[in-house]
């Protein structure tokens, strides 16, 4: 939802997506960062007097800085979706579904462990019970684990790794993936 469209996303490579804050649009309204689940959006404003870190004072000219840790970034899709121009295209780390068992309970307001640790935000309740957005979710399974109830079930098709030479990592990767190795 950047108001000057000064954010775009170099997908050449996309494993590892490069955003790109354009400095001479941007106006450092920093709704990129409120987005951001895990403070991944770094900023430094010198007109709005919001800085996370120093602006050098040789860069006298700068009105600012805007980063993304990539240590940080879950690629959960979050600036995705609040993108106006469909800059950013997130790859999520893993593909497949989220489900619900439909034996288990789940006890909603009186629980919510699942929302506690969902590092996305993509758990929340609805009629009681909870729910995961799919857009946001990285099917990282700290849900399931965290589900006293055993109620959520991770099923992973396939890790979006490429480059992945070592015979021990592969059988690893494909574990993570419900895929048997050869």
């Amino acid at each position: 939802m950047c108001p000057a469209d000064a954010i775009t996303m170099n997908n050449e490579n996309i494993q590892d997506p490069e955003i790109i804050v354009d400095k001479d649009k941007c106006v450092y309204c920093l709704i990129c960062k409120r987005a951001c689940p895990v403070d991944a959006i770094k900023a430094a404003c010198r007109s709005c007097s919001y800085g996370e870190y120093e602006i050098n004072p040789e860069d006298a000219d700068t009105k600012g800085y805007t980063f993304i840790d990539n240590e940080t970034c879950v690629n959960c899709g979050w600036c995705q979706e609040i993108c106006p121009v469909d800059a950013a295209i997130v790859s999520k780390p893993f593909e497949g579904e989220a489900i619900f068992a439909e034996e288990a309970e789940c006890k909603g307001e009186s629980c919510h462990a699942c929302m506690d640790i969902c590092p996305c935000n993509a758990v929340s309740l609805e009629d009681g019970k909870s729910v995961i957005n799919p857009d946001f979710c990285i099917l990282c399974g700290a849900c399931a684990k965290a589900c006293p109830q055993n109620r959520i079930i991770i099923k992973r098709d396939k890790i979006n790794l490429e480059n992945v030479r070592s015979k021990s990592w592969q059988k690893q990767i494909d574990k993570l993936a419900g895929v048997e190795s050869k």
